[in-house]
């Protein structure tokens, strides 16, 4: 009789609500058939986001909800809401998690599993690379000047740009090609497309008219979780 293994359960926290049904087509590919995906929100019993907007100085978050709209919020006040939806993973069996967010999380956050964050991953990547110049595209624009201040631990020369992937597709297209046409006339020789949100397509279209090399998180990390298997 040959035996037969269960499959490692990957957990994967949205720090908006679950299902992230936009993700999923461009990750489950590059899993194949080692694992199985369970997802959970921060934001899934949440119907009111009006108290999670960020206040002045706070560090600024951008997700997906359920209905395709997205909504920017205040790290600090949803951190709650993800360290529960690390709990709930866990009880599901998790051996791991994925973070589906690429901000930078306290260490505060705790778990029994080893959580794998893509800020961390993308830190380590870019170093390893050492660009000369680093663009970064952000969601929000408000994001900006955070983004620059964080990028700028990992590498001396960082530029930024806002191109939200959860806008509608024709007005995103239109924001992507003004950053790369940005990141092109600045000579950047490395980009990071800094939000789970951004597709395979929109990193090739990015990278086609940019010119420069691109690095897009939710691939990067699943290819990271495959080599677990």
């Amino acid at each position: 009789m040959t035996a037969t293994f269960a499959k490692p359960i990957i957990g994967a926290v949205t720090i908006g609500q679950s299902p992230r049904t936009d993700v999923t087509p461009d990750v489950l590919p590059l899993l194949g058939e080692s694992f199985e995906l369970i997802q959970a929100g921060a934001l899934d019993d949440v119907n009111d986001f009006a108290p999670l907007a960020p206040d002045p100085g706070d560090y600024v978050l951008v997700s997906r909800l359920r209905d395709g709209r997205s909504v920017p919020m205040a790290e600090r006040k949803i951190i709650p809401h993800v360290q529960r939806a690390i709990e709930r993973l866990e009880a599901q069996g998790a051996s791991s998690v994925m973070m589906w967010c690429t901000g930078e999380f306290p260490m505060s956050l705790r778990a029994n599993v080893p959580v794998l964050y893509p800020s961390r991953l993308l830190a380590h990547t870019v170093s390893a690379i050492a660009p000369r110049r680093l663009a970064v595209i952000v969601p929000d624009a408000s994001q900006i000047e955070q983004t620059r201040a964080q990028w700028l631990h990992v590498v001396d020369d960082v530029i930024a740009f806002a191109a939200n992937p959860y806008e509608a597709p024709n007005v995103l297209d239109s924001a992507l090609d003004h950053a790369a046409d940005a990141v092109r006339k600045a000579q950047a020789d490395l980009t990071v497309l800094d939000c789970i949100g951004f597709t395979t397509q929109g990193k090739q279209r990015f990278r086609k008219r940019s010119g420069t090399p691109t690095i897009l998180p939710r691939t990067l990390l699943a290819r990271v979780v495959q080599e677990l298997a």
